[in-house]
């Protein structure tokens, strides 16, 4: 009987209902059919939804349904109250169920911006939490761009359940290396190969920590001489349009400084080639490499693609996912601004650039007006900028030492129903395995996090 059901639309029809959100009236009449039990896929005929749309809201009915036993329900700190969202909005995305025994979700279109930090020491939750997010993302209609560097999001290591319901591409970009070229003119760089010297000699000084303030100026230079050699010329904006130089040129061109005996900045150009050398030696940035193209990654709603990086040392993975994070931001800058569409998601957060000027505080800052979110997860406090804490509307923070009290304080001074500071502090450092504390729309609560079998398992195909 499946089988006959699946065949009723055609794909080009199933594509198009996938970019549609769930309304009022066919949430209606899905919770009726389910209530009787019928199948998943004659509900999508009949309520004009996709199967996945059916599955997501039935994995919802579940876990409210669900309260916790005794002995699971001894966290203390629960001072949320249900948000009316959790039952009108189509994209409220549940999260578990506080120690009340109240559904608690994540609504990212009505918070004050969609971005979510997640927190917590090895072990606790933390990866597993945003597999599932991206996961009940999906379901959405919310494709997602995630970063990953060897650990969290291998075909070896992702649930069953995540593969089904993310369907996620993996982009071997760390084995194969990747198209684009760090010397691209976006739309968006008014100063042509200006900006772009700019953009890349701040990246590689965030990136390369030892290089300073003479090595930045030299790279800078070399980037616009490499440009000019490819008649590429900064007072010239006709010739801002002719085909990008070999980014591995960029060493070269330093080399040469290096060993020019009239350059009065060779000890400098020496100094800058030396440091940055893993990054050209690997010729990450090539054409033969993995093409990005992201209109089409973007359009692949209810999958996520997954940036593989492993195989790269740290600061190669830094620079990547830098360069990568500019080009994607200068196609949502040429698209102009949109509605919430897309997540980037960068499971270990201490790996990226940050700070002034980053790709990412670019993102957190004005993402929101070009349609993307940010979720961006670490073991701890100190591995997140003070624009990351005060730019994620929503934290799900796991145990934590947080010595500092920096998640702490963050927590505690947006809270409508603030639990005593001491309070607060003792429970995020004592939470169990699998809680967290939750804090979305100024509302907060130790939370046990539902996990993809309580979400999913129950819809198993035929």
């Amino acid at each position: 009987m499946f089988a006959q059901h699946r065949g009723i639309r055609t794909a080009p029809e199933i594509k198009s209902l996938m970019k549609q959100r769930i309304t009022a009236e066919q949430r209606k009449v899905i919770n009726e059919m389910l209530g009787r039990g019928e199948d998943r896929y004659v509900i999508a005929q009949l309520a004009g939804v996709t199967p996945g749309q059916v599955s997501a809201l039935a994995a919802h009915r579940t876990i409210r349904a669900q309260r916790i036993s005794s002995p699971q329900n001894s966290q203390p700190g629960a001072q949320l109250a249900e948000p009316e969202s959790y039952q009108k909005d189509a994209d409220a995305i549940p999260l578990g169920l506080t120690t009340t025994g109240k559904g608690l979700s994540w609504v990212p279109r009505s918070t004050a911006n969609p971005h979510m930090l997640i927190v917590g020491e090895s072990g606790y939750g933390k990866t597993y939490t945003t597999s599932c997010l991206i996961a009940e993302l999906a379901q959405r209609s919310f494709p997602t761009v995630i970063f990953d560097y060897g650990q969290g999001f291998t075909p070896e290591s992702n649930d069953a359940l995540f593969t089904r319901e993310a369907v996620p591409l993996q982009l071997e970009v760390g084995r194969r290396g990747v198209a684009i070229s760090p010397f691209q003119i976006f739309a968006a760089d008014a100063h042509g190969p200006l900006s772009v010297a700019q953009r890349v000699a701040d990246t590689l000084v965030r990136v390369y920590q030892n290089l300073g303030i003479q090595q930045h100026a030299i790279i800078r230079q070399a980037v616009l001489e490499v440009l000019e050699d490819a008649g590429i010329h900064a007072k010239v904006p006709a010739t801002w349009d002719r085909s990008l130089p070999r980014f591995g040129l960029l060493h070269k061109k330093l080399a040469d400084y290096a060993q020019d005996p009239t350059n009065a900045d060779r000890k400098t150009a020496r100094s800058a080639a030396s440091h940055i050398a893993s990054l050209f030696l690997f010729d990450i940035f090539r054409n033969s490499g993995v093409p990005i193209k992201w209109r089409e990654l973007l359009e692949r709603r209810q999958q996520s693609t997954i940036v593989q990086l492993r195989g790269l040392e740290q600061n190669l993975q830094r620079a990547t996912t830098e360069f990568l994070l500019w080009n994607l931001t200068a196609y949502l800058e040429s698209v102009g601004p949109h509605e919430l569409r897309c997540f980037v998601v960068i499971d270990e957060a201490h790996r990226i650039p940050s700070g002034n000027g980053s790709a990412v505080e670019r993102l957190l800052r004005e993402g929101r007006k070009f349609g993307i979110g940010m979720i961006l997860a670490s073991q701890q406090p100190e591995d997140f900028t003070s624009i990351a804490l005060s730019n994620t509307a929503t934290k799900i923070v796991f145990q934590i030492t947080d010595e500092k009290a920096t998640i702490t304080k963050q927590l505690f001074r947006k809270l409508k129903l603030p639990m005593p500071f001491q309070e607060l502090h003792r429970t995020i450092t004592t939470l169990d395995r699998g809680f967290a504390f939750v804090l979305t729309d100024n509302r907060g609560g130790v939370t046990r996090i539902s996990s993809l079998t309580e979400r999913f398992s129950s819809f198993t195909e035929a």
